[in-house]
């Protein structure tokens, strides 16, 4: 590649990454809306292990609902592969969440977190002309070496939280082949 293709290669690999972290800052702050907005195409899909969910409405419905238990929470995101091709691109990262329940609320602001877990996303993005978008967003179990999926979950798992649930029955992705840097 050239220094220019190089250079637009990393500025469009950040624009996704920054793309991530605002997506885990606007659900963190329940901020749905912008989330929906700013984060998703207009026919995106969401599927947080239930089923995907299409389109920014019926996308925020679902945020609305899965956080309406949830008092705090916190994304952590870790080993962040990007794969860009021209105007699209597929993202694979690791996520830690830390939540904190409304049931708990009692035991003041400064307490031990509810449940915590460690699962991954599997995003496929268009640059649109308002920028980056998610086409798709999926969050699957780890990838294991037994071919079972695992949750990496600690605390007590509310039974309101299906999705994670349900992706503990589900096969684990097939390892893929990690992205090469130009």
């Amino acid at each position: 590649m050239s220094r220019d293709e190089d250079l637009r290669w990393l500025v469009e690999r950040q624009k996704i990454v920054d793309l991530l972290h605002t997506w885990c800052h606007l659900v963190d702050s329940f901020q749905l809306e912008r989330l929906v907005e700013e984060a998703y195409a207009v026919d995106g899909i969401d599927d947080h292990g239930e089923g995907p969910v299409q389109g920014r409405d019926a996308i925020r419905e679902w945020y609305e609902d899965s956080t309406r238990n949830v008092a705090a929470v916190a994304h952590n995101i870790t080993n962040v592969i990007v794969e860009v091709d021209g105007d699209h691109a597929t993202m694979r990262s690791n996520v830690i969440t830390l939540t904190w329940t409304m049931a708990n609320t009692h035991l003041g602001q400064q307490r031990a977190i509810d449940y915590g877990l460690s699962l991954a996303y599997h995003d496929e993005l268009t640059l649109y002309p308002e920028g980056w978008r998610f086409d798709k967003k999926v969050l699957v179990s780890n990838t294991s070496r037994d071919g079972d999926p695992h949750v990496v979950a600690f605390g007590e798992l509310p039974k309101t939280q299906k999705g994670i649930q349900a992706l503990s029955r589900k096969a684990p992705p097939t390892p893929g082949v990690i992205a090469k840097q130009p």
